[in-house]
């Protein structure tokens, strides 16, 4: 398995989205040194939790698995780095308290690698249903792995993540089940 990413890693973004992520870094970190003000960059791993959009793979999965309808992957093999949306909110609350000068980068995530098909089998154990699915192709340049770095995050911001992925999904199965109960 390839070490997770750190924030010093090159970065190459071939596809928009990714690009508009490392232009606006680029944009922060101008303004830092032309301003001479800290600013703070996160770059979020797999978010997931209450109320996502379902284009998203958790909410997806989840979808598909309380309709009981197929499930389609690109990639069930890749490797990803899914971190719980409270953690990801402590860390924004810990990033906006850093006065250090300068600009600064930092991962966002669990750093735990997690194949993809290891959260379907997660959240059919987690929601007590099964899902038949299917591959689909895989889009071109997607990332086969994408597991963060968490250890400045640590050092620098007092960070770490609190919420296991069992623990996220099954904080999402309990609301889920909430907005189910008629009563």
């Amino acid at each position: 398995m390839p070490p997770p990413v750190p924030e010093t890693a090159v970065l190459s973004p071939s596809r928009p989205y990714s690009l508009s992520k490392y232009l606006a870094e680029q944009l922060c970190r101008q303004q830092a040194s032309a301003w001479q003000v800290p600013a703070v960059c996160l770059r979020l791993f797999n978010v997931y939790g209450p109320g996502q959009h379902p284009s998203f793979l958790v909410p997806y999965v989840i979808s598909c698995l309380v309709h009981q309808q197929p499930l389609v992957l690109r990639m069930p093999e890749a490797l990803r780095d899914f971190i719980y949306v409270a953690d990801v909110v402590t860390a924004l609350e810990q990033a906006a308290q850093l006065t250090v000068p300068g600009f600064h980068i930092f991962n966002i995530g669990s750093g735990q690698a997690v194949q993809v098909m290891e959260l379907v089998q997660l959240a059919e154990s987690v929601f007590g249903a099964a899902v038949e699915w299917e591959i689909a192709s895989a889009e071109s340049g997607e990332l086969t792995t994408m597991i963060a770095d968490i250890r400045q995050a640590q050092q620098v911001l007092n960070w770490t993540p609190q919420v296991s992925l069992r623990e996220g999904l099954l904080q999402i199965h309990a609301q889920w089940a909430l907005a189910q109960d008629p009563a």
